[in-house]
């Protein structure tokens, strides 16, 4: 995840605090995770892909600028926009967070087909027979890094023994990527890549979500971080019209998302 500064959100415009319970209110029953993180992520990405597909209006002379908030709905299935308008000019972002609009055509009086700037998904497949990399230089990331993390899932006696760790995860991620039945689609670094379930300590229990990336000139997945599925929950969330599409295994109920936090993961390129 990028570090705060490095949000293109917060880069495009100011958000004052109480705007996530802004956003929060209008929306359709779901549960968004302790201090609504999962939304505010969800936000964050529909905003990439957004800026990605040119679908974020801005208008200079009107000082408005408005983009539709992924796939989110209002309790009676009206679209639901982010509207923002000029900011003062003494602040860095253009734009300032005003509040929400609803509706397919939500702003009167202009030229613009609004209604035109929903963004497309177009998630790839998952190819079984691409290899998964792991980069030797990754594996302090990986293993040293967010030990805390590992050893919520795994326990600390299985963490502290990194070869056993490494063998165990790389076993199960050339299980999985054979069978793949489990792997979803999440936004990730910018982009459209993969989360496969790890199922280290119980066949029935997902552990960890392998983060992968995908590696196009060499045909292959590389392997970026380990999650713990709540976490990776929000990456997943934010790229489908409803938690309903996703695997069995990602769909976490209200008390899991609602009584975990949500570090940011600082991986460095």
């Amino acid at each position: 995840m990028p570090r705060p500064h490095q949000v293109a959100l917060y880069t495009f415009g100011n958000h004052s605090p109480g705007w996530l319970e802004t956003v929060h209110e209008n929306l359709k029953a779901e549960p968004w995770g302790k201090n609504l993180k999962v939304l505010e992520l969800y936000l964050r990405i529909n905003f990439e892909i957004a800026k990605q597909q040119q679908k974020v209006y801005e208008d200079d002379s009107a000082g408005i600028a408005i983009w539709r908030a992924g796939f989110l709905v209002t309790p009676t299935m009206d679209p639901v926009w982010m509207y923002y308008e000029r900011n003062n000019p003494k602040y860095p972002q253009k734009w300032n967070f005003k509040g929400v609009k609803i509706g397919e055509t939500p702003l009167q009086g202009i030229t613009v087909d609004i209604s035109n700037y929903s963004v497309k998904y177009d998630p790839p497949e998952f190819k079984p027979k691409w290899e998964i990399y792991i980069d030797p230089r990754n594996f302090k990331h990986i293993l040293e890094d967010n030990k805390e993390r590992l050893s919520r899932a795994l326990g600390e006696s299985i963490v502290n023994n990194q070869h056993f760790l490494f063998r165990a995860v790389y076993g199960e991620l050339m299980l999985e990527r054979k069978e793949a039945a489990g792997v979803i689609n999440q936004w990730y670094m910018d982009g459209y890549n993969f989360l496969m379930p790890l199922s280290l300590t119980d066949p029935d229990k997902v552990d960890l979500t392998a983060a992968l990336t995908i590696d196009e000139p060499n045909k292959r997945y590389q392997l970026r971080t380990l999650l713990l599925p709540h976490y990776a929950y929000a990456n997943a969330r934010a790229i489908v019209k409803s938690k309903a599409q996703l695997s069995s295994w990602a769909i976490l109920d209200e008390t899991i998302l609602d009584s975990e936090s949500y570090e940011e993961d600082g991986e460095e390129e």
